[in-house]
């Protein structure tokens, strides 16, 4: 599946698919503030007879779930919180040479 950003900033965008449709999201207060996060949302199909208001109208409106959480470090170690285990990212990336087969 192919993701196309709505912004150019990875870390406050919507990723959608080649349909247009809000797949995932992520939001963060920004580079250079106190707590460093950046939290992934993923979009929560909605479910058409609890959405309902009042009106009898379908709420249509996008709902979202918390999917993870990366707390960046500059001079330490960063990591991803997901589905409730913190996982520290020197783990998973490590430097070195990428050999890959895609060439």
């Amino acid at each position: 599946m192919r993701f196309i950003m709505s912004k150019r900033v990875a870390w406050s965008a919507n990723y959608c698919n080649e349909e247009g449709q809000v797949v995932f999201r992520t939001e963060s207060p920004g580079p250079g503030s106190r707590g460093q996060y950046i939290k992934v949302l993923r979009v929560v199909p909605p479910c058409i007879d609890n959405n309902r208001e009042a009106g009898g109208e379908a709420d249509l409106r996008d709902f979202y779930e918390t999917l993870g959480e990366v707390n960046y470090r500059v001079f330490t170690s960063s990591s991803i919180v997901y589905q409730g285990e913190c996982h520290r990212t020197d783990i998973f990336f490590t430097k070195g040479v990428l050999r890959s087969s895609w060439r």
